[in-house]
């Protein structure tokens, strides 16, 4: 830490507020400019018919899904109401190590109040895991400026789970976003034709339920084979090396990719723990506490076939 020289000649620590750059994040702050994301995820209307409302709204869910998408067209959404530009911060905490306290300082100074006399703001924080104890942080602003309409989003979906159900309770609602619906893949796809009359274009309907089979991210919907298989295997490994080792420590990562799989293609409770153990190579109590811990994160990929033949 920097330190000056009093007027004594002691030492002093000299506290620097740390400076964050949201204007890179905020390109909506400039007139008729547009994110451009014009396909919505199903999800999308049951979230404006909460803007209302003075909870925190949560998006949690898999990797990739469109979280980040589906706050940017609620930004636009809410500009489209008559809200001005610059009551909407927007800010991402998957490259910034700061504050929840800083974000908003930095925020008052760009539009020149304080934000408790500001009006309605609408606060945007993406990637929510990334901020250290983000559920009291949050759940100070919420119960100190009742003006302030906050909307988060994280991919790790117990982690966020239960921190909201540790200090956010009553104050926030979760939405889960899954991976694409069928008719989602459809209309991303723009045929829409076939969501109307699926009796009339049934051999279309069948050849695009098996590319569906293994496109079920926005990002994937028009991709080729091997793009596919690359984009999975990364998610996956996201989800073993970064999202679950926040919820639990992890000593077998393999066996941890295998018990994925299980837990994403197999709906109904495994008993024989015994033989999987033995199967994996790790003890029956370390399988437990595997499976325990990954049964609800890993709810997110269960019928997700890409998963089934990749983790």
């Amino acid at each position: 830490m920097p330190i000056k020289l009093n007027n004594m000649g002691i030492k002093i620590p000299i506290y620097v507020k740390n400076m964050v750059n949201i204007l890179k994040y905020n390109f909506h702050w400039r007139e008729s400019f547009s994110y451009g994301y014009e396909k919505k995820r199903d999800l999308f209307d049951e979230l404006t018919r909460c803007l209302d409302s003075n909870q925190i709204l949560g998006i949690i869910g898999l990797r990739r899904t469109g979280k980040t998408v589906l706050l940017k067209q609620l930004i636009e959404h809410i500009i489209k109401m008559g809200e001005k530009r610059d009551r909407i911060l927007y800010f991402s905490f998957d490259e910034e190590a700061v504050s929840l306290e800083d974000v908003i300082n930095e925020f008052q100074s760009r539009i020149g109040m304080d934000i408790h006399s500001a009006g309605r703001l609408y606060i945007f924080l993406d990637e929510i895991q990334k901020l250290e104890g983000w559920q009291n942080q949050i759940k100070y602003y919420y119960d100190t400026y009742p003006n302030l309409k906050f909307f988060v989003s994280g991919s790790s979906s117990l982690f966020l789970r239960k921190k909201a159900e540790e200090s956010l309770a009553g104050r926030i609602f979760l939405f889960h976003l899954p991976v694409l619906s069928f008719i989602e893949f459809l209309r991303f796809k723009n045929e829409d034709e076939l969501i109307k009359k699926p009796e009339m274009f049934k051999e279309k309907i069948i050849e695009e339920t098996l590319l569906y089979a293994r496109r079920q991210f926005p990002e994937l919907v028009s991709a080729g084979e091997s793009f596919v298989n690359m984009y999975v295997e990364s998610i996956v490994n996201k989800v073993i090396y970064e999202d679950l080792p926040r919820i639990f420590p992890i000593e077998y990562e393999d066996a941890l990719k295998q018990i994925l799989k299980i837990v994403a293609s197999t709906p109904g409770i495994m008993t024989d723990y015994s033989a999987l153990a033995t199967d994996l190579g790790i003890n029956r109590k370390t399988l437990s506490r595997y499976i325990s811990s990954t049964l609800r994160e890993g709810s997110s990929f269960r019928n997700v076939t890409i998963f089934q033949e990749t983790a």
